[in-house]
């Protein structure tokens, strides 16, 4: 919590006005900050060729002052990670639930590469460390 003082004079001149003090007491608490990490729960992955059951996963986790928050899957994204940035065109919403997000995936050989999860959540924005697929 935060508080601010301030001492006010107030000064009149003339007859029958004499000089006064107010104190003002201005109090309010901070905006408490949102903090997300978001990480790959396993790197590499290795998936076999147009077979299902693939899937990247990662583990969100949201906390503010001092308390877990809930991060909703609509806020949390999967995305290709070319060139060393997120490919936003390739980002789709998270398939799994809180806490551990994932991306599941019948691959083909284009498919292989880096993922990451990108979670928007009250103006904060995390990119998780990625996840590189192999597809074999």
């Amino acid at each position: 919590k935060q508080w601010y003082q301030r001492r006010v004079a107030i000064t009149a001149g003339g007859d029958g006005i004499k000089d006064d003090t107010v104190d003002i007491k201005v109090s309010g608490e901070e905006a408490a900050q949102l903090e997300i990490s978001a990480k790959p729960k396993k790197t590499p992955v290795t998936c076999a060729e147009k077979k299902r059951g693939c899937k990247l996963s990662f583990t969100v986790a949201g906390e503010k002052d001092g308390n877990k928050v809930k991060v909703p899957a609509k806020y949390v994204k999967i995305c290709k990670f070319e060139n060393g940035k997120v490919n936003e065109k390739s980002c789709k919403k998270a398939a799994c639930k809180y806490p551990n997000f994932c991306k599941k995936l019948k691959p083909s050989a284009k498919d292989a590469g880096q993922y990451v999860a990108r979670v928007e959540m009250d103006g904060v924005v995390v990119v998780s460390d990625p996840v590189t697929l192999k597809v074999e």
